[in-house]
């Protein structure tokens, strides 16, 4: 099972987060900005066997345009080109998106690197330059689910609907409601008094959703103070994944209330790419047991 790490982001609570900037002013279409972060080369061992080599990586930020936010690139499905400025281009390529786990403070809503698998630059090259399109789907609003109450037992699990959770449907029907099960990962008790327990919860779906975060409450439903250690995702058997690793504090009995913060009326958009990144002369003498870096 492959774990890719996820952002938690800052977004408000409630039912439904409307898309609205101010009082009726309407959101615009949205758009995703892509940037240059940096540019890099690395050692590879990707052959079986293992044989040394060297690759290319381009770094780009990924940012949707206020209010909208990407929520996850379809990377496998992009239409990019990589090239150097005396015409060498790169056959073959890797894309791959990571969310930031702070956006706010990153002032990005994530990464996507392109690596290009035993392929430099040109010795005599001056920049390099990517070109092409990225299929991704942002969103402007979120919403929470219906609270459902968990057991702390390892291996209870338990359905929960998201409301619009899916891709926009035409017309501007609104997302599809997509179902997931909530699964206790593990569960280990704090063994002193005031101490915090170890909780890990999983969602799971056979649809991919822009998932952001669990709000757990106590038997009252008091809001319980959550610090979030670790968080991955992943797909196994045609199904999405997505892991918190959490230390809670204020646990009484054996039960939780879960609420499932997500994306709503997701909107599948293309992004344009269009970097050309300066190699300021330093691949020019390079050997292949040295690396060179590049920043904006």
């Amino acid at each position: 099972m492959l774990y890719r790490f996820l952002f938690l982001a800052a977004f408000a609570c409630g039912l439904i987060t409307p898309c609205f900037s101010s009082g009726k002013e309407s959101v615009p279409e949205p758009s995703v900005d892509v940037s240059l972060y940096q540019w890099s080369t690395n050692t590879s061992f990707r052959q079986t066997p293992p044989v040394e080599s060297r690759e290319f990586q381009l770094e780009m930020k990924v940012a949707g345009n206020s209010p909208w936010k990407v929520i996850y690139c379809e990377d496998k499905e992009h239409e990019l080109s990589l090239k150097d400025s005396t015409g060498s281009s790169c056959s073959g390529m890797e894309c791959r998106y990571y969310a930031s786990h702070k956006p706010e403070r990153d002032r990005r809503d994530g990464i996507v690197y392109v690596t290009a698998d035993s392929w430099l630059p040109s010795p005599d090259a001056v920049w390099t330059e990517v070109k092409g399109d990225i299929p991704c789907v942002v969103s402007c609003a979120t919403a929470d689910s219906e609270s459902v109450k968990i057991k702390l037992e390892k291996g209870f699990s338990i359905p929960v609907v998201l409301k619009n959770a899916g891709m926009e449907q035409e017309g501007g029907k609104g997302g599809n409601d997509v179902e997931a099960v909530l699964e206790v990962e593990n569960y280990q008790a704090g063994k002193e008094e005031n101490s915090g327990s170890w909780l890990v919860l999983q969602l799971t779906s056979s649809e991919k959703i822009g998932f952001l975060d669990f709000e757990l409450k106590a038997a009252d439903g008091t809001v319980l103070s959550v610090r979030t250690s670790g968080r991955g995702f992943g797909t196994a058997e045609d199904k999405y994944e997505w892991n918190r690793y959490l230390s809670v504090e204020g646990i009484e009995g054996n039960e939780l209330s879960v609420t499932v913060r997500h994306a709503v009326n997701l909107k599948r958009i293309m992004a344009s790419v269009d970097i050309r990144s300066g190699l300021f002369g330093q691949m020019e003498k390079m050997e292949m047991k040295k690396e060179g870096n590049g920043h904006e």
